[in-house]
């Protein structure tokens, strides 16, 4: 109830209540207690997200006017809790699936569903990407309010590890953080100063299963995103 009343202060989540994180019943009280995060949502074409890009932080009534398949889709709690519990073998959901299989055979966990639970996941950029299917074209309103958010569910959800599992989102974390983290407020809570925050490839992605110079961890020769993912849960 903690994390919940927290959570509803932060601003995205009064306007959009249902983008709040996945956050699995297990992951509180877990030893593993990952915290994913992915690059950013879509839209259905028909709800054209273009629209929004200028508009999703500021203009009233948008959460109001979103079709209920929308609204869906920018829903991990959704997302993850239902519909890739009940169709876990769907191609677009082997983000949550080769994951969790990782996960459920490095802790000796029973299931993927057992696994899934031990995990919190969001996606990084708060606007959902104007082409379905698409990588965001993120402005800096974009760009800075993701890395306010970042801090904030740093502070909220207390990871153990943080994996990023999008470049992009990464990346843009990577350079918010260098610019900004001399200011007040906008620096990693000193609570997390010790969290590994690091990153990965795509686990629905070919370079899950390729090896390549960039994916090597803690001194080792070039591994799979896959192998780096292990590693990061093993460290």
């Amino acid at each position: 109830m903690e994390i919940k009343r927290k959570l509803n202060k932060l601003d995205i989540y009064k306007r959009f209540n249902f983008m709040k994180p996945f956050i699995g019943k297990f992951y509180k009280a877990s030893n593993i207690k990952l915290l994913m995060i992915g690059e950013s949502h879509y839209l259905p074409e028909a709800d054209k997200a273009e629209r929004y890009r200028e508009t999703w932080y500021s203009a009233p009534g948008i959460a109001d006017n979103l079709s209920e398949k929308a609204k869906k889709w920018v829903t991990p709690r959704y997302i993850i809790g239902e519909d890739f519990m009940e169709n876990p073998t769907n191609k677009p959901f082997s983000i949550y699936k080769n994951t969790a299989e990782c996960l459920r055979d490095v802790h000796q966990l029973s299931n993927v569903p057992e696994a899934i639970n031990h995990l919190s996941y969001y996606n990084y950029f708060l606007r959902p990407a104007e082409v379905t299917g698409k990588s965001i074209r993120a402005h800096s309103k974009d760009k800075i309010l993701a890395y306010e958010h970042f801090l904030n569910l740093l502070e909220i959800l207390q990871p153990k590890k943080v994996v990023f599992v999008s470049t992009l989102a990464f990346n843009s974390f990577k350079k918010q953080h260098n610019s900004h983290r001399s200011k007040e407020g906008f620096v990693i809570p000193k609570s997390m100063k010790n969290t590994l925050i690091t990153r990965t490839c795509h686990p629905g992605s070919a370079w899950w299963n390729k090896k390549s110079k960039k994916y090597a961890f803690a001194g080792s020769g070039p591994i799979t995103g896959k192998e780096r993912f292990i590693k990061i849960i093993q460290y």
